[in-house]
């Protein structure tokens, strides 16, 4: 049983709603780190045989220029030839010709203009930028990236010519887009965290662990799917539980070092803001740099859209619990 996809049939279903009606907004699907949006999207692209799908990892793109983030240059006739007999799923960018990206390298075509036309000819088109949040980390500028939002509103609510959804795992980047003044009634945000107590107990009592050894798991790690696949590695091979006491003692001691760096001031009130937000479950109107402290350093989650912070995983929590005995 594939781990990630234990009881997303909620998430699938809207999904499946939002590409059955016609384009009308921008969906941000957002989440912590390794809580299965990728291959969620990854599935809903392969799943959904009715929509043309054009899948960007922009990790993997990492894309230079503007011209770069959606189009991408039309091969040519034989090796479009020989596409036609593989089994490919979806795309990985909108396909212009040869000319059309020269003369936007040229500066004599504006960059999205080419791609209008070539998705009035797909049927049912469906954009899918994963890890959009990659673009900040490369050449472009803060006007390119926000240009690229701007032609997905274009193609969404103005047009209704094409569905786009947009992934990140970083909260701060879906701060600063709900905040964009473009994408004023332009989108929609949905929540992917972790998978619910019962699915996760269910799928290892289907791997063959009994009861003490699930409760034991859920308690020490939650329902984050990267976390329970690394512990179901690990009793595979060794046919014990002893991961789940080093994972959170290499999450305490990672806490520990990073607040070691600080001034002691600082340390003393960041470590006023954890156990705050650690005892209260959540933490609203936090300083701007503890917030980006446990951020950056993959201790907390922020969700912008309900303006809660809370420890990035069950593992995390559990961390700063035994630091805080």
């Amino acid at each position: 049983m594939d781990l990630k996809f234990i009881d997303r049939e909620k998430e699938i279903w809207r999904l499946g709603n939002v590409l059955s009606d016609p384009p009308n907004y921008i969906l941000v699907v957002y989440g912590p780190k390794s809580s299965g949006k990728s291959t969620l999207m990854m599935r809903i692209a392969r799943a959904f045989q009715d929509n043309s799908f054009v899948y960007y990892d922009m990790r993997a793109r990492h894309p230079k220029k503007i011209e770069d983030v959606l189009a991408t240059e039309r091969p040519g006739l034989v090796k479009r030839f020989r596409r036609m007999f593989r089994k490919k799923k979806f795309d990985d960018g909108i396909e212009i010709r040869r000319s059309e990206m020269k003369a936007i390298r040229k500066g004599e075509e504006d960059a999205f203009k080419p791609l209008l036309p070539v998705l009035r000819r797909m049927n049912k088109p469906a954009l899918i930028l994963d890890e959009i949040q990659a673009l900040q980390f490369g050449e472009l500028s803060k006007e390119s990236i926000s240009s690229v939002l701007n032609f997905l509103v274009t193609i969404t609510k103005r047009l209704h010519l094409a569905h786009a959804i947009i992934v990140t795992s970083d909260c701060l980047f879906v701060h600063e887009v709900m905040h964009l003044a473009a994408l004023e009634e332009a989108a929609e945000f949905m929540f992917i965290g972790d998978l619910p107590e019962n699915a996760v107990k269910a799928w290892l009592e289907n791997e063959g662990l009994g009861k003490e050894e699930r409760n034991r798991i859920f308690e020490m790690v939650g329902g984050r799917p990267y976390d329970l696949w690394v512990v179901l590695q690990h009793w595979r091979n060794e046919k014990n539980l002893d991961i789940l006491d080093q994972t959170v003692q290499r999450k305490a001691e990672r806490i520990k070092f990073l607040l070691s760096m600080l001034p002691d001031k600082e340390k003393r009130r960041y470590l006023k803001d954890l156990k705050e937000m650690l005892y209260l479950g959540k933490l609203k109107g936090v300083r701007p740099d503890f917030l980006d402290w446990v951020i950056k350093n993959e201790i907390a989650f922020f969700d912008p859209v309900t303006g809660n912070i809370f420890p990035i995983s069950t593992a995390m929590k559990n961390a700063l619990e035994s630091i805080f005995q």
